[in-house]
């Protein structure tokens, strides 16, 4: 039976650096930016089965600065997510149920939202949700 699989494979470089700023940031590195962000998906649709759709991902960021004046740092992290979905017919209108399971692992991180603004991660979460195509 063939198989319906792909892989994606995003990936970012970046060295993001102040320069023409207050002269106590010059030269430092640019809070929130990582300077790899990888993110890889691995998605099988089976060819005998194309209503189903199951795909998993990881994403990687090595460690980031938290503040402007790169005083402290936001930890690596790695997080796994599965999600599923399948079309069903109803009624003659096309139904796409979705399954997803974020942070797979459970695993405690940090998140960046802004200069000196860190916060815990989500932890493991599952969305179930469907949707109608008119």
């Amino acid at each position: 039976m063939p198989l319906g699989l792909s892989i994606k494979d995003s990936v970012a470089i970046e060295r993001a650096v102040y320069r023409k700023t207050d002269p106590l940031l010059q030269g430092k590195a640019v809070e929130g930016v990582p300077g790899l962000k990888d993110t890889v998906q691995l998605t099988e649709q089976p060819v005998a089965l194309p209503a189903l759709r199951a795909t998993l991902e990881a994403q990687h960021g090595t460690s980031l600065w938290g503040n402007d004046v790169n005083t402290f740092r936001v930890p690596a992290v790695t997080l796994v997510n599965a999600r599923v979905s399948y079309v069903i017919n109803a009624g003659g209108t096309p139904v796409t149920l979705r399954a997803e399971v974020d942070n797979l692992t459970d695993r405690t991180s940090w998140g960046f939202l802004t200069s000196g603004y860190v916060f815990v991660q989500p932890p493991r979460t599952v969305l179930l949700n469907a949707s109608v195509r008119i």
